[in-house]
C-alpha cells in the first residue's frame, strides 16, 4: 500500500504469498534459543524485514521475466531472499545461526545407498502423497495435509486433483530415480511436482489433455532438478525450497504456442481457476464460438 502498487494485485494477495513463505522458512530454518512460547525478537525483526524486501525482489523479478516472455515470478522471490539470508546465517561471525536440525552441511557421497533405504514400500504411498502437499508450507503433518487439500478443493476441484496428481508423480519419481524412502514418506519428493502440476495443468494454462500431459512431464522434470539442486546445495546443507518448481515451470512456459500449439496459456492478467479457464477458452467454449460464427454467416 505504501508503494501504491496495483490495487487488484494487492486484493488478490499477489504481494503476500512470497512474504508469507519467507516468514515460514525463517521460523523453521533459523535457530532460536527461546522457548516455544517466548518471542524471539531477532527472528521477528528478520521476518518482518525480509517480508518487506521480498516485495521489491518480486517487482524486479516480474520486470526481468517480463522482458523474456509472459512469465509469472511464482515463488522465485521467496527462494532468492530465503537462500541469501540462510547463506548469510552460515557465515562466520554472523549474529544468527541456522537450525542444524534441518540445515547440516555435509560432503557429497559417491557410494550406493543400502537397499533398505531406497526400496519401495506400498504403505508409504498414501502418506508420501498427502505430505507432499503439507511440505509446500514446510509442515510434516498428515492433518495439515488434509486441511490444505480441503482448502484447495474449496477453491478449485480441478486444482485439488492436479495437486494430488503432481504429488503422486513426485512419489513415483522417487521410486524410479532412486531416493531415500524416508524423504519420500515425509513428502520432500512431492511438494515441487504438486506445485508444478497445478501451474502447468490449469492455473496458467487452459485445462485439457494436452496441459495435463505437459503438467506430468514438467512435474517429473522438477524432480530431476530437485535431485540436482540437493547435491549442489549439500556442502552448505541448504534447503532447495521451491526452486525446482520455478525452474521446471519457467522451462516449460518458455515453450510458447508459436513453437507448439499444444501449449495454451492464459494471459497473466486473466488467470483464475482452472474451471474458469476451461469455460472461457476450453474446447466447449471454442465449439460455441464457432457455432455462433456460423450462425452469423
Amino acid at each position: 500500500m505504501a508503494l501504491n502498487l496495483d490495487q487488484g494485485m494487492r486484493r488478490h494477495g499477489l504481494f503476500g504469498f512470497n512474504s508469507f513463505l519467507v516468514g515460514l522458512a525463517i521460523s523453521v530454518f533459523l535457530e532460536s534459543d527461546k522457548g516455544n512460547w517466548d518471542p524471539d525478537y531477532a527472528i521477528i525483526f528478520a521476518t518482518m524485514s525480509l517480508s518487506i524486501c521480498v516485495v521489491f525482489v518480486q517487482l524486479a523479478c516480474s520486470k526481468v521475466l517480463g522482458t523474456i516472455a509472459p512469465l509469472p515470478c511464482l515463488t522465485l522471490p521467496f527462494n532468492l531472499i530465503t537462500l541469501m539470508f540462510l547463506f548469510d546465517a552460515e557465515r562466520q561471525f554472523s549474529i544468527r545461526s541456522v537450525n542444524t536440525m534441518f540445515i547440516n552441511p555435509s560432503q557429497i557421497m559417491l557410494v550406493s545407498a543400502p537397499a533398505n533405504q531406497t526400496a519401495f514400500h506400498g504403505e508409504m504411498l498414501p502418506e508420501g502423497i498427502m505430505k507432499g502437499l503439507s511440505e509446500i508450507y514446510i509442515v510434516n503433518n498428515i492433518g495439515s495435509s488434509v486441511l490444505i487439500l480441503m482448502s484447495i478443493l474449496i477453491y478449485s476441484k480441478v486444482g485439488a486433483a492436479l495437486a494430488i496428481t503432481g504429488s503422486t508423480v513426485g512419489f513415483l519419481s522417487s521410486v524410479m530415480l532412486g531416493a531415500n524412502n524416508a524423504n519420500a514418506k515425509i513428502g520432500l519428493w512431492g511438494y515441487n511436482p504438486a506445485l508444478t502440476m497445478m501451474a502447468m495443468g490449469g492455473v496458467f494454462t487452459v485445462p485439457g489433455i494436452d496441459s495435463f500431459m505437459i503438467g506430468i512431464l514438467a512435474s517429473f522434470f522438477s524432480q530431476i532438478v530437485w535431485s540436482a539442486l540437493v547435491q549442489i546445495f549439500a556442502p552448505w546443507g541448504m534447503p532447495v525450497c521451491t526452486m525446482p518448481f520455478c525452474i521446471a515451470t519457467f522451462s516449460f512456459m518458455l515453450i510458447r504456442p508459436e513453437m507448439s500449439k499444444r501449449f495454451k496459456y492464459v494471459d497473466l492478467d486473466k488467470v483464475s481457476t482452472p474451471e474458469d479457464h476451461f469455460a472461457r477458452w476450453g474446447s466447449k467454449a471454442l465449439c460455441n464460438a464457432i457455432a455462433e460464427e456460423i450462425e452469423k454467416q
